[in-house]
């Protein structure tokens, strides 16, 4: 009887480490001794996109305004990736090439904590055609090779299972085009107002249905208390929607969690956004129009810019805040400062508010109960703004200018002033 028992529990044993040892055998075929590019040794030092690219960046006008056109070559791409690698902290090296119509990339990196030693090389080739796609033929990670139809349809799915699932939403949501030719990489965004607040879907797998319910009773609750007004002021939101975070972050220990899903709330209903397919409920919520510094395009802008560098997009939402500026100088409201001063300034909030479980709940503390929007965003009244195209160039001439860097500097230097940022 004993016998048997300890074979039982031996075969057990055996059936539950089965699919640990396939993880680790995954892990151990996806990282390698060395890597396949030499890391220079400053490749952690951070490194801003030369003004020249940032100025490319902010592509040219296409169709009826509604869409913008990049084109890239392969060194700006070897420039961006780098950059973006050691913005991230990752010591590593990136290098593409285009030809004909593909394009092809390496990446090394070197990892760390458990897997210190090891290396992560990825090697990918890419096909453009008039798209919204590239083809990828072929991809290899560590020892592992990919270059069948099927094998690379079953690694985009499991990949959409993932975090990096979220990238896929990005690529719907903006991307119409992609071209390869003449070695140049040409892309189309579809360009949206209101495309920050379109991607929540990039955050949606970390807030589950719960939280969003509570946080969007929460500010029903709140909304329902001043029903003849057709404003509100951030702080006003804020204040009591941190209290609940903070209560219920002390029950359950994840204020990280609670802070993301408030924030997911806030930004969707400033954007005039709809949760409750997402939340599994059918709460009404009063439609008000949520002010910040005394207005509606500043709130947008801070919570929608918040929202998206939750997913550690901070780049994008430069990239995105200045595309949608410089479109303004041409066919809409003129460029504004101000509303690139809210875009870093709801980058910063939205960082700040996830970045650990001390400073989670520090924002929690800090918020709670305290209406005071001076202590989110600096004072930003005296910026330039409403400039059309010939006004902007007159005044900073172009992007990346010293006259352009001086006013963004102070921006920056007002943001790091507020002490829920430091």
């Amino acid at each position: 009887m004993v016998t048997g028992k300890v074979r039982l529990l031996w075969v057990l044993t055996v059936i539950a480490a089965v699919p640990a040892m396939a993880v680790l055998a995954t892990i151990w075929l996806m990282t390698e001794n060395q890597p396949r590019l030499d890391l220079p040794e400053t490749s952690r030092t951070n490194r801003p996109l030369p003004a020249a690219l940032r100025e490319r960046l902010k592509g040219s006008s296409f169709g009826h305004g509604q869409e913008k056109r990049f084109i890239l070559n392969a060194d700006d791409l070897n420039t961006i990736c780098r950059s973006t690698l050691a913005r991230r902290g990752f010591e590593g090296q990136c290098r593409f090439d285009l030809a004909g119509n593909t394009l092809v990339g390496e990446v090394s990196l070197r990892l760390q904590g458990r897997l210190s030693g090891r290396y992560l090389n990825v090697d990918i080739l890419f096909k453009g055609a008039e798209s919204s796609e590239l083809n990828i033929p072929y991809l290899s990670i560590g020892r592992l090779r990919f270059n069948s139809p099927v094998e690379l349809d079953l690694l985009h799915h499991l990949a959409s299972l993932t975090p990096l699932g979220r990238y896929e939403t990005l690529r719907r949501h903006m991307i119409k085009n992609v071209e390869i030719r003449e070695k140049r990489l040409m892309v189309v965004l579809n360009w949206n107002r209101e495309v920050l607040s379109e991607l929540r879907g990039l955050v949606t797998d970390r807030s589950d249905a719960e939280r969003i319910r509570a946080y969007l009773g929460q500010l029903a609750l709140i909304l329902e208390k001043d029903p003849e007004n057709r404003y509100v002021k951030l702080g006003k939101l804020t204040a009591p929607l941190f209290e609940l975070a903070r209560s219920r972050s002390r029950a359950n220990q994840s204020p990280i969690e609670e802070n993301r899903a408030l924030i997911l709330v806030l930004s969707a209903y400033a954007n005039g956004k709809d949760l409750n397919e997402l939340a599994e409920t059918q709460i009404e919520l009063p439609r008000r129009n949520v002010l910040l510094n005394r207005r509606i395009d500043t709130a947008r802008h801070f919570l929608a810019a918040a929202l998206l560098s939750m997913s550690g997009q901070s780049t994008l939402v430069e990239m995105i805040g200045l595309a949608k500026e410089l479109q303004d100088t041409h066919d809409g409201s003129g460029f504004s400062f101000i509303d690139l001063a809210a875009d870093e300034a709801g980058a910063a909030f939205g960082k700040a508010s996830i970045s650990g479980k001390d400073r989670a709940r520090r924002m929690q503390e800090v918020l709670k109960g305290n209406e005071d929007e001076s202590q989110l965003i600096p004072t930003l009244k005296d910026l330039p703004e409403s400039m059309h195209a010939q006004e902007f160039e007159d005044k900073f001439h172009k992007v990346g200018s010293l006259e352009y860097e001086a006013v963004r500097n102070e921006i920056k230097k007002r943001i790091r002033g507020l002490a829920i940022y430091r």
